[in-house]
């Protein structure tokens, strides 16, 4: 397009275009077309950043005016040319238009959000509340005769069995179910402990064929009782089956047998401390043609390298995510490893994660927690913009939200982009 000095135009952002500031560059994202256009803060790009800034100022609604003349003395010519070809806006004949043009900047809209609530106490119903909860994870027992070496540290991280001294009692039980069955949760996770050695495990079949919820069930492998497991999957609940880094090998095969006719409701879950175990898992699940599979990374304190190589965000993971705007949306505003989740401990504990909430010692009132965390410091509002130095980096909302890694690492950000 050729700029004529003497004409004015507008220079317009596309409404899927994210404008992200930050203390060393700014950062255009396009929703729709997924490109990215990095602009370093230097001398020499004064101008355009002055122009990006602009931008965030809502008032201007993503148009600003310039002479052609304009364009040329501040040195916005290329930076016109990036943003057409990249298509994160356009450059329009002011005489187009017989006033501003008006572009909405994507903004988040949040109907049921925190701030509705408090401006309106009709909205604060217990079924309202309850709308906010989506997954719950309950831990059933402790039982366990296995001596795994991280036993109390994998629930840390990520959703995985523990010893405990308590179970749940059956009122206690039939409590949550009913909390679950007039709520909008979808996911229920049960684990142990042995979660097949739960003395109420009965009584529990009875409930989940009376609760229209998503169930799964996780288990050590070697904890799997194949004939117990059987009566889950008639119910139609997903086995998770966890593998540690160290296991038996013949055991694990025996099991993979077992549990071959119910492939389609059983997933692998491979916890790998090093690089060198991945080869080991690739090889086990190709001959055991273990069809749903996951491999889960695992801090124990003495593999930060490992992390850095296979688990660091990096500027390319960026580049590659290809998020849309409710990806975006989400990771403005919510935690979406927290948001909507509670964990249920057998000794009647409400917790969001095991690392941020200290332990609440107020029996399974569900409605009390979900108001307890319905505020912009709990967990399950804990975005980037949040953490430093993740607030003052560009890519703040383009990064995964933080997660129990970091918390396990004691690092608020776990990536390459700013050591």
């Amino acid at each position: 397009m050729k700029i004529e000095k003497n004409k004015k135009y507008w220079l317009c952002l596309e409404p899927t275009t994210f404008v992200f500031n930050g203390k060393e560059e700014y950062v255009l994202y396009n929703s729709l077309s997924k490109k990215m256009l990095v602009f370093k803060n230097s001398a020499n790009s004064k101008n355009e950043l002055e122009v990006l800034k602009r931008y965030e100022n809502m008032s201007n609604m993503y148009s600003l005016l310039f002479s052609g003349q304009e364009l040329e003395d501040l040195g916005l010519v290329d930076f016109v040319e990036k943003i057409r070809i990249g298509y994160f806006g356009d450059l329009l004949p002011e005489e187009f238009f017989t006033q501003k043009p008006v572009v909405f900047p994507p903004v988040a809209n949040v109907k049921n959000s925190i701030e509705n609530l408090q401006k309106d106490p009709e909205l604060s119903g217990r079924q309202t509340y309850l709308r906010f909860l989506h997954e719950i994870s309950i831990y059933l027992n402790g039982d366990c005769n296995r001596n795994c070496a991280f036993c109390n540290q994998y629930k840390n991280q990520f959703l995985y069995c523990t010893k405990h001294s308590q179970h749940v009692p059956v009122p206690t039980l039939s409590c949550l179910f009913n909390t679950i069955r007039e709520s909008f949760i979808t996911k229920v996770n049960l684990i142990g402990g042995d979660v097949f050695l739960y003395e109420h495990f009965d009584d529990l079949l009875i409930e989940i064929n009376n609760t229209n919820a998503s169930f799964c069930v996780y288990s050590h492998y070697a904890n799997v009782n194949t004939e117990k497991a059987k009566t889950l999957f008639e119910c139609r609940v997903d086995l998770h089956v966890l593998v540690p880094a160290s296991y038996d090998r013949i055991l694990l095969e025996e099991l993979s047998l077992l549990l071959k006719p119910f492939q389609d409701l059983t997933y692998w879950i491979f916890i790998v401390e090093a690089v060198e175990e991945f080869s080991d898992i690739q090889t086990i699940i190709h001959k055991m043609q273990l069809k749903n599979t996951f491999i889960k990374p695992f801090y124990n304190g003495n593999n930060l390298q490992f992390f850095k190589e296979m688990v660091y965000t990096t500027f390319e993971d960026i580049e590659d995510a290809e998020l849309d705007a409710n990806d975006i949306f989400a990771r403005q505003r919510i935690n979406v490893h927290y948001y909507g989740t509670l964990i249920f401990t057998p000794d009647k504990e409400i917790r969001t994660c095991f690392h941020l909430s200290k332990q609440k010692h107020i029996g399974f009132e569900v409605i009390q927690m979900v108001k307890q965390e319905l505020n912009s410091q709990s967990a399950w509002f804990l975005t980037r913009d949040k953490l430093k130095p993740c607030s003052d980096c560009a890519y703040k909302f383009l990064c995964p939200p933080p997660s129990n890694y970091e918390l396990a690492i004691g690092k608020p950000n776990l990536c390459t982009i700013k050591p």
